[in-house]
C-alpha cells in the first residue's frame, strides 16, 4: 500500500511539472505560426505594392 501511495505522489508531480511545459511548447508554435503568417503577408503586401509602382 505505502508503494502505491509513494507512486500516485510521483505521478502527480510529473503532471505538475509536465503540463507548464507542455503548455509553453504548444504557445511557442502558435506564436511561430502567427509570425510566419505576417511575414508572408507582409512580404506579399510588398510584392503587390512593387508591381502597381
Amino acid at each position: 500500500m505505502i508503494i502505491g501511495k509513494r507512486s500516485s505522489g510521483q505521478a502527480l508531480l510529473e503532471h505538475v511539472v509536465l503540463w507548464p511545459v507542455l503548455i509553453l511548447i504548444t504557445m511557442a508554435v502558435i506564436q511561430l505560426g502567427l509570425l510566419y503568417r505576417g511575414r508572408v503577408t507582409l512580404e506579399h503586401a510588398t510584392f503587390m505594392a512593387a508591381r502597381e509602382g
